[in-house]
């Protein structure tokens, strides 16, 4: 908790010195790698250590992730993408601990932590994919023409998405 605070009260000053895509994940990494390595501890030490590097990602990660989304998206589209995005995190709430309580009882103690590790590897390569397109403009990333198919055939007129070149937002 006091980590998280620390950290993310500062979460802003970091983003304007190290930038907001390296920022989300390097949040999303740590997490991946403290959930990954927490069935392996076996002392206090090593659990303080892993939670504190869990904290450390999510104060970095989660309060700059509306950011990333708002500057990705039109001023038109803004509340919807992030209305849907604050919606699946809450769907996602409500079956995780089911999930996670079944995969404890039926398969191992460290099953949910490391299905939680490799959700937050999906999120961390996703991550990646936005700082991908960060350093090398609208239109480089290489995930650009299937997000650009789906979101025609979805809307089914022009091909717009969240990451498409005509919703960036020149940066200040």
């Amino acid at each position: 908790g006091a980590i998280q605070i620390l950290i993310g009260t500062n979460a802003g000053r970091l983003a304007r010195r190290i930038g907001e895509e390296r920022l989300v994940s390097g949040g999303t990494l740590a997490m991946a790698i403290a959930l990954a390595a927490m069935p392996l501890i076996r002392d206090l030490a090593a659990y303080v250590l892993l939670t504190a590097l869990f904290s450390v990602g999510v104060a970095i990660a989660l309060p700059l992730v509306p950011s990333l989304v708002s500057k990705r998206t039109s001023p038109r589209e803004q509340g919807t993408i992030l209305g849907d995005a604050n919606a699946m995190g809450s769907l996602g709430r409500v079956p995780g601990p089911l999930i996670a309580g079944y995969l404890y009882e039926q398969v191992s103690p460290a099953a949910p932590f490391l299905a939680s590790a490799g959700l937050m590897g999906v999120a961390f390569a996703m991550t990646l994919l936005v700082y991908w397109e960060s350093i090398r403009g609208p239109g480089h990333a290489p995930y650009r023409r299937y997000l650009s198919e789906v979101s025609y055939a979805r809307r089914g007129n022009a091909a717009t998405s969240v990451f498409s070149p005509q919703n960036s937002r020149q940066r200040s």
